[in-house]
């Protein structure tokens, strides 16, 4: 018996989008930052690119170091500035990690997927994450006439 032919995409691909948000919507978000780390560290275990692996654990050390009280530092510490920073790292890493899936399957397919740049900036994992799972389950034309 042979394998599917899109056996090799990440297992959080085999996720309907429903289950996603509703994860998403009991960690309060939290689901997201292990969903980019997950999908980075794929791309990065195939292809050894890792600027997205390096990106997702950045947010996710700065997350786990705001959650420090601020009595543990010697000095204030911007936290505005620190968050404002975070969310720019966080937009950048979905547009890499984008990048990086578009080359990894570009390279092993042999085509080149549409992942849009708006819903991409706008929904960022979640959307890659659902673009993987149309992959899975059809053809790669079929991600372009899913969202307009």
């Amino acid at each position: 018996m042979e394998p599917e032919p899109r056996d090799h995409l990440p297992l959080t691909a085999k996720f309907h989008w429903s289950w996603v948000i509703l994860l998403c919507s009991l960690t309060s978000g939290a689901a997201l930052i292990l969903l980019g780390l997950y999908l980075s560290y794929w791309v990065w275990e195939r292809r050894k690119t890792g600027i997205a692996l390096f990106l997702y654990l950045l947010i996710t050390v700065s997350l786990a170091v705001s959650l420090i009280p601020n009595r543990f530092f010697p000095m204030s510490i911007p936290w505005e500035d620190i968050g404002t920073f975070v969310a720019v790292v966080w937009i950048a890493a979905g547009f890499v990690l984008r990048r990086e899936i578009k080359r990894y399957l570009r390279d092993t397919e042999g085509f080149d997927p549409e992942i849009k740049l708006l819903w991409t900036s706008l929904f960022s994992v979640f959307y890659i994450n659902y673009c993987l799972s149309v992959l899975r389950e059809g053809s790669p034309t079929q991600i372009g006439g899913i969202l307009p």
